[in-house]
């Protein structure tokens, strides 16, 4: 059961991405939050009645399934059902394709294997206590990239390919603005509140007080190497628009290498706070690498000068608003409320800000267009 789930979640994902390759860039985004949602609504209200592994996996496959079969008719309602028998798959294309993807590949696969097999590592020379406090600190701080940046990210990243490729690089600098003063918005402002109210989320979420504290020794850590993750997409979205998976791949190799080695020398001494750290040097150096070579390539440097703005403007103003909220509403409200709001108020702070920033720089982009296309 667990192949068939990994099966539709995989073929569900090609067919999101066939709805990208037709520019239906808003469906594909779409489908993959209402799946992600319903599939995980569906679970909770299962689970409430039948809290068993087997009811778990029986209704994330039947979701999945269901998931996989809409976004497959909206796939053929956009171009049309395969007439006759015609074959699913051309064999040259798709080496040839692989062939021209081997640096990308080895991009993914590294990056892939760092951030998941820590999980085999730590299970391997960590007692299983330990080990269920690092999966659950690990859960717990992914939240802001798995739940609210990777959505975003796999709705801008094909629009910013499409720009780059187009070579318009006025609506390239656009979808960069806004893709980042976005991610900021989303990513920020839960961050801070899942950092700085660690103590009443988990008590929240888990009921042991001592796995509790221990998980909170590890988290910080991992969360704020999750913000770094979640907030550093666009550097990646551009080299790989640029074509430069011979970097990425490089990168990815090297880093991935590194924290898995970390991981088990960590691992080996049950050090989960070094092997926090490790994971946090990873995504560091990644958000580095990534920003450091996208200043290098062709049109980066300006690029880069205007997402600096889109980081820095949205991230003082949601911590302000964030502190401001947790100042003002004290022990006034319900636990929940006064969990949710401060990081609401400091995000929707940070929205604002970015409209400002957004109108700001669409103005003076206005006046400058006339003469660059001079110029041209």
């Amino acid at each position: 059961m667990i192949a068939l789930l990994i099966l539709a979640l995989i073929v569900t994902n090609v067919a999101q991405l066939s709805l990208n390759s037709l520019g239906l860039y808003r469906m594909s985004a779409a489908t993959a939050v209402i799946g992600a949602v319903v599939r995980g609504a569906a679970t909770v209200a299962v689970l409430r009645y039948s809290p068993t592994f087997s009811a778990f996996l029986q209704v994330q496959l039947g979701v999945a399934v269901i998931h996989f079969a809409a976004v497959r008719w909206l796939v053929e309602r956009q171009c049309g059902p395969l007439i006759g028998r015609e074959p699913l798959l051309h064999r040259d294309a798709v080496l040839d394709l692989l062939r021209r993807c081997v640096p990308l590949t080895v991009y993914t696969l590294a990056s892939a294997a760092a951030v998941n097999l820590d999980k085999t590592i730590v299970s391997g020379f960590i007692s299983l206590e330990s080990a269920g406090t690092y999966f659950l600190a690990t859960t717990y701080a992914l939240v802001p990239v798995a739940v609210l940046s990777g959505p975003i990210n796999s709705y801008f990243a094909p629009r910013v390919a499409h720009a780059r490729h187009a070579g318009d690089r006025l609506v390239e600098h656009r979808l960069a603005l806004i893709f980042q003063l976005v991610l900021m918005c989303m990513v920020i402002g839960p961050s801070l509140g899942l950092m700085f109210q660690m103590a009443d989320w988990l008590n929240l979420w888990m009921h042991d007080a001592t796995k509790a504290a221990r998980v909170m020794e590890v988290a910080p850590i991992l969360l704020a190497a999750g913000a770094l993750s979640g907030t550093g997409y666009y550097p990646t979205t551009y080299l790989i628009a640029a074509g430069d998976n011979d970097y990425l791949a490089r990168l990815s190799l090297v880093c991935g290498v590194s924290v898995l080695v970390a991981a088990v020398i960590f691992a080996s001494r049950d050090d989960l706070t070094g092997l926090a750290w490790s994971y946090f040097a990873f995504y560091a150096a990644g958000f580095a690498g990534l920003w450091v070579r996208m200043t290098c390539l062709p049109g980066g440097r300006p690029l880069v000068r205007v997402l600096i703005i889109a980081y820095t403007i949205p991230t003082v103003v949601v911590a302000v608003g964030y502190w401001a909220a947790t100042r003002l509403i004290g022990t006034i409200v319900s636990d929940v409320v006064r969990l949710l709001l401060p990081m609401t108020i400091g995000s929707v702070l940070g929205m604002i800000a970015a409209a400002v920033v957004f109108y700001i720089w669409s103005r003076r982009t206005a006046v400058r267009e006339p003469s660059f296309g001079t110029i041209q």
